[in-house]
């Protein structure tokens, strides 16, 4: 590999560190992690747009659909979604709050 800089690398290598690597991981490693997520998303994107496509729309069901059989993935998806909601609707209701008097 090239010891190419792209704006994944320094998650990558906090990642690394963080999971038992060396305060200065290969770059090698880096390197290829970063392809390997780079394609994981490619891919990723390009089922899912076809799906939306045959559809007319794309949906967050259908993403839960091709991450079905990997449980653990899917079951983070489900609750970072599920706190994402949250977020939004404690923003919608944080701006209805009548004015405070103070």
């Amino acid at each position: 590999m090239s010891g190419k800089q792209t704006e994944f690398n320094e998650f990558i290598k906090n990642l690394l560190i963080a999971l038992g690597d060396p305060e200065e991981p290969n770059k090698e490693s880096i390197d290829f992690l970063d392809t390997v997520l780079r394609n994981y998303v490619f891919n990723l994107t390009k089922e899912l747009g076809e799906i939306g496509r045959k559809r007319g729309r794309l949906q967050t069901d259908d993403f839960f659909f091709y991450i079905r059989n990997d449980e653990k993935y899917l079951r983070e998806a489900k609750d970072q979604f599920a706190r994402y909601q949250n977020f939004i609707q404690s923003k919608k209701n944080f701006k209805n709050l009548p004015p405070s008097k103070y």
